[in-house]
């Protein structure tokens, strides 16, 4: 926007737009003209980004000549230089790649601003959730190919008895009974879409559980051995200690006196972990 104003300034009809008009030489101007316009005043403008765009600053600009033009009678000189200032800027201002492009964005806007309302008119969050669960229900009525079927397969003979409750129910739709154990046969062909994909979930469930049940365990189980290997170690080092406590009580009576703190530390270190591996094993 700038580099307009800067031609604009250059141009050998500016002289008269650059300042503001002064009330001393033409008092009754501020009478007439009740929002008036120059050129510095519109350059302050772009400098302190007051136009969001080259129109905005245009509306000022054109603001300038039509203030002049109706000051000023349409034979004097001051008119046709404003007539021919107007006339060259509508020539840059339609030239400038900035505002075609200003436009081009403003309609792309307007369309997409249209395009919104529709949607919201037409019940815009309702419509994506509606979109999803139809993508989900896509998916569960999509048939299986015979890789699936095979993996499900191998996946439902890995899955403990008490969990094939579960798989009876999908595949004869009704609650199941004990009895009914030992007539389940599972023919992945026969059964439909919806059911062999709600098989598949149920399945990839109980196994991401029985798996995660196994891990608790083994690290509950490893958790007890450490302590109980760090509690034997302790407690030979402990044993050899007392050892040669004992034996230097033996050879000197007055050990006793000079160790007494270390050897009542030494029994009571010996009482705890004799307490601690208790409740780790119960």
């Amino acid at each position: 926007m700038l580099d307009i104003i800067y031609k604009l300034k250059k141009n050998k009809n500016s002289e008269p737009f650059l300042r503001p008009i002064s009330q001393q030489k033409n008092p009754d101007y501020y009478k007439i003209i009740k929002e008036p316009m120059d050129i510095y005043t519109v350059e302050n403008n772009v400098k302190k980004c007051v136009y969001a765009n080259l129109d905005e600053m245009a509306i000022d600009i054109y603001k300038i000549f039509n203030n002049a033009k109706k000051y000023n009678k349409e034979d004097s000189d001051i008119y046709k230089k404003a007539q021919e200032m107007e006339d060259y800027f509508k020539k840059k201002h339609n030239k400038s790649p900035l505002n075609n492009d200003i436009n081009q964005l403003q309609k792309k806007v307007d369309k997409l601003g249209k395009e919104l309302k529709e949607y919201h008119s037409y019940g815009g969050r309702f419509f994506y959730k509606e979109n999803r669960r139809l993508s989900k229900q896509a998916i569960m009525e999509r048939a299986m190919t015979l890789e699936e079927k095979q993996q499900l397969s191998k996946r439902i003979t890995s899955l403990p008895q008490e969990y094939l409750i579960g798989v009876w129910e999908i595949i004869t739709d009704r609650q199941f009974c004990i009895a009914d154990i030992n007539q389940l046969e599972l023919d992945l062909d026969e059964i439909t879409p919806k059911q062999s994909r709600r098989l598949e979930r149920y399945v990839k469930v109980k196994l991401a559980c029985i798996r995660q049940a196994r891990l608790k365990k083994k690290k509950k189980r490893i958790r007890l051995q450490y302590f109980i290997f760090l509690f034997i170690n302790l407690k030979r080092k402990n044993r050899n200690k007392i050892k040669i406590i004992k034996k230097k009580l033996f050879n000197k009576k007055t050990f006793i006196q000079n160790n007494i703190k270390q050897i009542l530390h030494i029994s009571l270190v010996f009482n705890f972990l004799n307490t601690n591996i208790y409740i780790y094993i119960l």
